[in-house]
């Protein structure tokens, strides 16, 4: 017979629960802290990638762009998602789009640039409000932020990590203009 505890027999197992407890706790933490270092890796092996394969990103970008934003429009006519939230979207993909014409370096000074992190910024509060008061579940923000929010911004985060040495450039003005916005967790594993 057990009582109300998981772990608690009703002839006196309480040591066994806190001692299962302490367990699962550490457990967990190991659980959470090699999924950061499998996210971190996977990041670093798709910056590798992005870098490999310049073109082939940009083309993978553009495609991305287009495709969250028709998806953002589907929504908007058929599911009735909020066409000023969807209009918004779409404006940040387009600040994204204008981005990929000098991909893949970035002036961080560039109103272009900051006006693509604004544009993110509002889009995520937007989002927020908005599927807030709709009350949509967790897993369905979750997944909507995941493909349709953060999908092109982090592909353009990844393969902005590029090494000097690796890209070619078009003079010794314009690469002390220009900025790359590199990760700290890349640059603390190359130490």
């Amino acid at each position: 017979r057990y009582s109300t505890g998981a772990f608690r027999c009703a002839s006196g197992f309480g040591k066994m629960a806190a001692t299962l407890t302490a367990i699962t706790y550490i457990s967990g933490y190991l659980v959470l802290l090699f999924l950061a270092l499998c996210l971190a890796s996977g990041l670093y092996y798709l910056a590798e990638l992005a870098e490999e394969y310049t073109i082939l990103t940009r083309r993978i970008l553009g495609y991305s762009i287009w495709a969250i934003g028709v998806l953002h429009i589907i929504l908007a006519i058929f599911e009735g998602f909020s066409v000023a939230a969807s209009l918004l979207s779409l404006l940040t993909l387009v600040a994204y789009w204008q981005l990929l014409g000098t991909f893949p370096f970035v002036s961080v000074g560039d109103l272009k640039f900051i006006l693509a992190i604004v544009l993110f910024l509002a889009e995520n509060t937007v989002w927020v409000l908005t599927l807030r008061s709709a009350k949509a579940r967790l897993v369905e923000v979750l997944a909507f932020f995941a493909l349709l929010v953060w999908s092109v911004p982090l592909g353009l985060f990844v393969s902005l990590t590029f090494d000097d040495a690796v890209l070619p450039s078009t003079g010794g003005q314009r690469t002390l203009l220009r900025c790359r916005v590199v990760p700290l967790a890349i640059k603390f594993l190359q130490c």
